[in-house]
This record gives C-alpha cells, structure tokens and sequence, in this order.
C-alpha cells in the first residue's frame, strides 16, 4: 500500500463559461473564508457590471484586470482584507494566464 498525502484544495480556480463562445469574460472562485465567485476582464466589461459600487480595477500596466458581479458565499470582508484579496486575485490571475498561453508559433 502506498503512503498518500490529502488532497489539497486549491485556493484560486479559472474558469469561462462553456456555454458561451469566444467569451472575454472570465470567472474567479476563491474557495478559502471568505468564499465568492467572480467574474473578471481586461479592460471594462462590455455590459455594465450588476452592482458597478462593487467592482475591483487592478492599475498594473497594460490593460487593466476588473474583478466585478461578487457573489459572496461567506460575509464580505472590510476593505482592507477585500484590498489584500484582490491584490492575490491578480496574481492568481497573472499565474493562470502564465500557465495557460498558448504555445508559440514556429517559424521554418
């Protein structure tokens, strides 16, 4: 028998909505305290986000990531914590987008 160690649930997950072709819209799920789903872009959504007091713009360089329509799962945290959280939200981000490139094109 082989020794396991327990599964370890990842903090961040991506997603896109399967339903919907080259959709620009992405999804973000932060499933530590406090849990949401969210929904992000780069550059301003195309539709207005539900609720445009909750919405979160990252003022890297490039066009900017916005982080908006929350659906909090637990209590919202103040804004201090919402602020640190979306701070690992864009390199959550930035990871995924590292991990997901597509591969370059070769040229003979």
């Amino acid at each position: 028998m082989s020794d396991s160690k327990p599964l370890e649930i990842p903090r961040w997950l991506m997603g896109q909505n399967p339903y919907v072709a080259d959709d620009s819209i992405q999804y973000l799920i932060h499933q530590d305290e406090p849990r949401f789903v969210a929904r992000w872009c780069f550059g301003p959504p195309a539709k207005p986000p539900r609720n445009p007091e909750h919405l979160y713009v990252e003022d890297g360089e490039g066009d900017a990531v916005h982080v908006f329509d929350f659906l909090w799962i637990d209590k919202a945290p103040d804004t201090p914590a919402f602020e640190k959280m979306m701070g690992d939200a864009i390199d959550a981000i930035d990871q995924w987008l590292e991990n997901n490139m597509a591969p370059p094109t070769r040229y003979f």
